[in-house]
């Protein structure tokens, strides 16, 4: 027998047990099987004279029983019923389990059933209506669609945020972000939230937001909440607030990086060796920049190598020396770094020149346009005069732009020399 008889074969028998086994289906179906309306008849019919003489909360509780086969044959379809019939005498937790069963598959009556719990207090009923409401549902074989209103998602999430729901704290905050773009009250609700919780991420994430919205009155609140719970990093932290302030105090600083310095958090000293590389907050002293650099680029810390290439190439507490500069920077290989080691191969500084290369480290830096500004400006070098790519002088200019919208100096320079267009961002 050939294989394509073989195969023919297979097929119509496959054919002919799928039949068959459809047939049967829809005799078990006729004849009452579990899926049937009939079916389902009998177990309401069986559920109501169950119900005699039982309120409520008596008959979620039978409910149960044949939920889990408790006593009784386990039926699930028979439970149901009886989680019905107990939510339709107003017991508010068979309304909420009635309001989940329908959820996504039959929203209003879900909603119905929910508003019906809700109505009693039942929590569990209130939040999944703000639930609801914040995300929205889909239509499903043709149900309504429930579209997203934050209104009424706050209507229903903010009596239980009040009771101290801290999940329900985290929701609003979420809604009052997304929908209304609110940080303050955003945050406020999110530090509602740590504050009941008392655990050190959530009161991290509150000094961290606080700290991106400039509020450093509030990030210091928080970080020293964190410190206080034994997070080391917080102490550190505490003095880049303090720093940031518009009234900073250096003593403040440096009594903060110090302290974090003494609890072990050693990546504070690398920071400590840059300021005292620029004379920013801390005296100015080169030895102990290029000291400090050394010591935790030993231990492979990037930016102390990048210090240490700064330190090489300026003459820095150390012999001036092109070439380990460019070593230095190539080790660091980080987002500080590679904007001067494209530099040393477009000048060829330390290095052979090399313009291709150094245009590339660029372009790779300014992947799906997250450079900074030094990367844009030499990009716009680059473009400008045509080191390592096309001349395109209408790209430099834009680039250059775009840095001089954050004031940087050398790209207002550009733009006035090549262009003449004067920036004024006053």
């Amino acid at each position: 027998m050939e294989t394509f008889e073989i195969v023919l074969i297979c097929v119509f028998g496959a054919c002919v047990i799928g039949v068959l086994i459809g047939i049967y289906l829809m005799c078990r179906r006729k004849k009452g099987g579990s899926n049937s309306r009939s079916y389902r008849k009998q177990k309401e019919e069986y559920a109501n004279q169950l119900c005699a003489g039982l309120d409520g909360e008596g008959v979620y509780a039978l409910a149960q029983k044949y939920k889990e086969g408790e006593g009784v044959e386990r039926d699930i379809i028979l439970s149901e019923e009886l989680v019905k019939k107990s939510a339709e005498l107003g017991y508010a937790k068979a309304q909420y389990d009635e309001g989940c069963r329908h959820d996504y598959f039959e929203n209003d009556v879900a909603i119905k059933w929910f508003e019906k719990a809700a109505a009693q207090g039942y929590e569990d009923a209130i939040i999944k209506l703000g639930d609801i409401y914040n995300f929205g549902r889909d239509g499903a074989l043709g149900d309504p669609v429930i579209k997203e209103d934050p209104e009424k998602a706050l209507k229903y999430y903010l009596p239980i945020a009040e009771k101290g729901n801290v999940e329900v704290m985290k929701l609003v905050s979420l809604v009052y972000t997304l929908a209304y773009d609110d940080d303050e009250n955003a945050l406020k609700w999110r530090a509602k939230a740590a504050e009941a919780t008392g655990k050190l991420e959530d009161i991290k994430e509150v000094a961290e937001n606080y700290s991106m919205n400039d509020d450093f009155e509030n990030s210091v609140i928080w970080y020293k909440k964190a410190a206080e719970l034994g997070d080391i990093e917080a102490l550190y932290n505490i003095g880049i607030e303090y720093e940031r302030m518009d009234d900073s105090d250096p003593a403040e600083v440096t009594y903060w990086f110090e302290k974090a310095i003494a609890a072990g958090y050693t990546e504070a000293e690398v920071t400590v060796a840059f300021r005292c590389l620029s004379g920013e907050t801390y005296k100015k002293d080169e030895n102990k920049a290029f000291k400090l650099f050394s010591k935790h680029a030993e231990l492979g810390d990037d930016m102390a190598l990048y210090g240490l290439g700064l330190c090489y190439r300026r003459g820095a507490g150390v012999s001036k020396d092109d070439k380990k500069a460019f070593e230095y920077f190539e080790k660091a290989n980080n987002f500080c770094s590679r904007p001067l080691l494209a530099k040393c191969y477009l000048e060829g500084v330390g290095v052979e020149k090399n313009e291709q290369k150094g245009f590339e480290i660029l372009a790779e830096e300014n992947k799906d346009d997250h450079g900074g500004l030094e990367v844009l400006y030499l990009l716009g070098e680059c473009y400008f005069f045509g080191k390592g790519a096309e001349s395109d002088k209408q790209k430099a200019k834009e680039l250059w732009k775009k840095c001089a919208e954050y004031d940087d100096e050398d790209s207002i320079a550009a733009l006035d020399k090549y262009f003449g267009i004067t920036v004024n961002n006053d």
